[in-house]
C-alpha cells in the first residue's frame, strides 16, 4: 500500500503493557507528535490469578486515542503492540470469553506434570519454546480439564483484541504466535498437533498476517468511539518484545533488554537452531524468518509496584529513588533482594525475599536493595547468554531506563556497556515502523539521543552477584 504524493503519513500506535498503556502519534520521519500514557487498570492480579478485563481495556484505549488524536489530521495507519502470551479468547460474535495475562499461574500444575512426563521436550522439539504456566496451551488445558472451556472460541493475543474492536478482523502475527510456543518452527505455521494432543481441537486459530500487512480498516463504530478516520488501515503489528528489538536495531553481538514489568532479554543468533537454556524463540519483525532467542521472567519493573505499595510513590522519572543508587558502594552484608514476586520460568518455586535485615535498617536501604535486586536478576539472565555466545554490549529499553542511575548500576554489575535511548518506547516505535513499511514510506532513522553507560572500575557487583546466586540456591524449595 502506497500513499499519494504529498500526503502526510502520520501513524497512531497503541502499545499495551501489563502496567502501562501508551498511545502515540508518529510523524513519518519518526518524530513524536503526540503521546499519552495511562495505568492499565484493566489488569487485576490476585494471588495466582491474573485477569484482564477486555471490555475495560477497549474503553481505556479508545478514549486515549480519541484524546490523543483530537485536532490532528493526516492519520494514515494504526499500529498495534502489546504484551504477549496469556489467553485472550473470543466467541463467535467477537465477545470476550477470557482475558488472562502471562502472570497467571493456573496452569502451574500442568506444566510441572508436562516437565516430568517428557511432554515439554516434545513441545520444545516442535516450537523451540519451554512450557510455563502463563502460556496459552496450559491455560486452555486447565480450563478444559475444569469444564470451563467454551464449546467454541477463537484464540487471539492482547493486541489482536484491539484489532478486532477496530476492524472486526480475527487475525494475529507470527511474532506473537511463536513467542507463545504455538508455531511449528520448521513450517512457520500453527502447531496443530499440539492442540489435538491436548484435546483443544475446538479452538479456532486465526489467520497469520505479516507484521507490515494491512489486516483491516477502521469501521464505523470504532471510528465513532476513537475519532479515527473511517477506513484507516490497521497493520499487523506484533508482540512488544520483538518490536522493541527490531526498533532498536538488534544486531550480531548485541543483547537487547526490555526492563518493563518483565525482564526480557533477546539475542539474534548467527546460525539457526534452538537454545535449550533460552526461555523461548520468537520471530523478529518484519518476519523475514529470522529467529531470536529470548530469556524472560517477570522480575523487573513488577518490583517497583511492590516498592511503591510499601514505601509510597516515587517520582515518575525515578530520579528521587535513583539518587540513592549514585553513591551506593556495595558491601557483602548489605540488604539483598530476590526479585521473583512472580517466579521465573527456570525458578518456578522461588518467591521474592529481602535478606540480611538488621535492627535499624532504613527505608532508603530497602529502596536500594530492590533496585539492586532487579539489576542482579538481569545479570543472571545476561550470564546465561554469555555461556553460549559473545555479548559485546547491551541495548536497554523499558520503564526502568528512566533511571540513569539504575542503568549505570546494571553496567557496573554486568561489566558491559549499556546503551539507552532518549525515550523508553521502543516497542511503540517498532509498531510505527510496521505501519510505515506497509504504507510504502521509506523507513526513517530513529532520531533519539542515545546514552552509553560504561562499566565503572570503582563499583563491581561480583561479590553481590555471588551472594545473590548463593541465596537463590539456598532458597530452592525442598522436594
Amino acid at each position: 500500500m502506497k500513499q499519494s504524493k504529498g500526503q502526510p503519513s502520520r501513524v497512531v500506535v497503541c502499545d499495551v503493557g501489563l502496567t502501562m498503556i501508551k498511545t502515540t502519534v508518529f510523524e513519518q520521519d519518526g518524530r513524536i507528535l503526540a503521546f499519552r500514557e495511562a495505568d492499565n487498570s484493566a489488569v487485576n492480579t490476585l494471588d495466582d490469578q491474573s485477569d484482564m478485563n477486555l471490555n475495560q481495556l477497549w474503553d481505556i484505549v479508545s478514549e486515549m486515542i480519541r484524546q490523543l488524536t483530537a485536532g490532528i489530521d493526516g492519520i494514515s495507519g494504526v499500529g498495534l503492540s502489546a504484551c504477549g502470551n496469556g489467553l485472550y479468547l473470543v466467541g463467535s460474535e467477537g465477545s470476550p470469553q477470557y482475558g488472562i495475562t502471562s502472570l497467571d499461574q493456573r496452569g502451574r500444575a500442568l506444566t510441572d506434570q508436562w516437565k516430568k512426563s517428557g511432554f515439554e521436550e516434545e513441545v520444545f522439539g516442535i516450537t523451540a519454546n519451554h512450557v510455563w504456566p502463563g502460556q496459552p496451551l496450559p491455560l486452555l488445558t486447565h480450563l478444559r480439564e475444569n469444564a470451563q472451556l467454551p464449546e467454541h472460541g477463537t484464540l487471539l493475543f492482547c493486541k489482536d483484541w484491539l484489532r478486532l474492536r477496530l476492524t472486526g478482523a480475527l487475525m494475529t502475527d507470527r511474532s506473537d504466535a511463536s513467542a507463545a510456543g504455538l508455531l511449528d518452527r520448521d513450517t512457520g505455521n500453527w502447531a496443530y498437533p499440539l492442540f489435538d494432543r491436548l484435546g483443544l481441537g475446538r479452538i479456532t486459530l486465526p489467520d497469520l498476517a505479516e507484521s507490515t500487512a494491512v489486516t483491516g480498516t477502521v469501521h464505523t463504530e470504532a471510528s465513532r468511539q476513537t475519532g479515527l478516520p473511517l477506513g484507516t488501515p490497521v497493520f499487523g503489528g506484533g508482540i512488544d518484545l520483538a518490536l522493541a528489538a527490531w526498533a532498536d536495531g538488534l544486531t550480531e553481538g548485541v543483547l537487547h533488554i526490555t526492563a518493563g514489568t518483565w525482564s526480557i532479554n533477546q539475542f539474534q543468533p548467527t546460525e539457526p537452531g534452538s537454545n535449550q537454556t533460552a526461555f523461548l524463540q520468537s520471530i523478529l519483525p518484519p518476519q523475514d524468518g529470522c529467529p531470536i532467542w529470548v530469556d524472560s521472567s517477570p522480575s523487573s519493573g513488577i518490583n517497583l509496584d511492590f516498592l511503591r505499595a510499601v514505601v509510597g510513590d516515587g517520582s515518575e522519572d525515578l530520579s528521587d529513588w535513583g539518587r540513592l543508587l549514585d553513591g551506593y558502594s556495595p558491601k557483602s552484608d548489605d540488604l539483598i533482594y530476590l526479585p521473583y514476586l512472580a517466579g521465573a520460568w527456570d525458578l518456578p518455586d522461588h518467591k521474592a525475599g529481602l535478606m540480611q535485615i538488621r535492627a535499624g535498617a532504613q527505608k532508603e536501604a530497602f529502596i536500594v536493595a530492590v533496585f539492586e535486586g532487579i539489576a542482579l536478576g538481569h545479570v543472571r539472565q545476561i550470564r546465561k547468554f554469555q555461556k553460549h555466545t559473545t555479548v559485546q554490549h547491551i541495548v536497554v529499553c523499558g520503564g526502568l531506563t528512566r533511571s540513569a542511575s539504575w542503568c549505570q548500576l546494571l553496567a557496573d554489575y554486568s561489566g558491559l556497556p549499556i546503551e539507552v535511548g532518549a525515550d523508553p518506547h521502543s516497542s511503540s516505535w517498532g509498531a510505527a515502523l510496521c505501519c510505515l513499511r506497509g504504507l510504502g514510506v521509506p523507513l526513517p532513522e530513529r532520531k533519539t539521543k542515545r546514552t552509553i553507560h560504561k562499566p565503572s572500575a570503582n563499583r563491581s557487583g561480583n561479590v553481590r552477584y555471588a551472594l545473590f546466586i548463593q541465596l537463590l540456591k539456598s532458597h530452592e524449595p525442598r522436594t
